[in-house]
């Protein structure tokens, strides 16, 4: 004879696999997505290291910035450097460097891969302008997780192969809707005076849901303030964070050969 089957017990199994498929999703989200990025990242960045040493020395910051070259437009560009992200922790509990490679376009496939995209509708780095850079916040790495703690006068630099850029904050994070994006894009945004050089971080962020929504752009504008070539020395705002990288990137090529 066969047995009835249990409603409450069906119920109750569905419900159970629902909540298993439902914390894999959320893993995979969370913790997946970002150890695949950090890993994509860390690659690329060995690869552009490897290509272009850091400097032993720290150099003197120059202000003559339309003597500047401009920096390339192509592939892996350079890198990020934020200083104070440094020592910052992802969702992962991984700490994060204060470096993100930066790579050309800001499609899903760039942006997943832990790099900062470079709006290709921007000017490059070094020129004058508005250079815009999007990246993740949650999840495929975290990058720009901790983009709304970054304060007025906050150093940001962007490394190309050729040169190092300078840049302060001068509009630290606010909230714009996705439809303004060409005033986040403009030449002098958020009020800056015409003819600067700027650059711009943009991430995701939600009125209700903070760092894990997506309904609104977090922003920030910083100014240029110098530049350097890249082999004349690291910047000054770099000199010990730079060192504590070239020595990680050294143990790490001595692990892997």
């Amino acid at each position: 004879m066969l047995r009835r089957l249990d409603p409450v017990r069906i119920l109750s199994a569905l419900t159970l696999l629902a909540a298993v498929v439902l914390a894999g999703w959320w893993a995979w989200e969370n913790l997946g997505t970002s150890w695949r990025a950090n890993h994509a990242e860390a690659t690329a960045l060995d690869a552009y290291t490897s290509d272009h040493p850091l400097p032993d020395q720290v150099g003197e910051l120059r202000d003559d910035l339309d003597n500047a070259p401009p920096g390339p437009a192509a592939g892996t560009m350079g890198v990020l450097w934020v200083p104070s992200w440094a020592g910052e922790q992802g969702v992962r509990r991984d700490t994060h460097d204060g470096r993100t490679p930066i790579v050309v376009g800001v499609t899903n496939a760039v942006l997943a891969r832990g790099a900062a995209g470079w709006f290709p509708q921007s000017p490059a780095p070094g020129e004058v302008g508005n250079t815009a850079l999007a990246g993740h916040r949650r999840t495929y790495g975290d990058n720009f997780l901790h983009i709304d703690d970054l304060v007025a006068g906050d150093a940001i630099v962007v490394e190309t192969p050729q040169a190092w850029f300078v840049y302060e904050v001068r509009v630290p994070g606010y909230l714009v809707d996705p439809a303004r994006g060409a005033e986040v894009l403009a030449p002098a945004p958020a009020g800056l005076r015409d003819g600067g050089r700027y650059l711009t971080l943009v991430s995701c962020h939600s009125v209700t849901d903070g760092e894990w929504g997506n309904d609104h752009r977090m922003i920030v504008h910083a100014e240029q303030v110098g530049w350097l070539p890249h082999d004349a020395g690291v910047p000054p705002q770099l000199a010990g964070l730079a060192s504590a990288s070239a020595s990680a990137a050294t143990r790490s090529h001595s692990t892997s050969t």
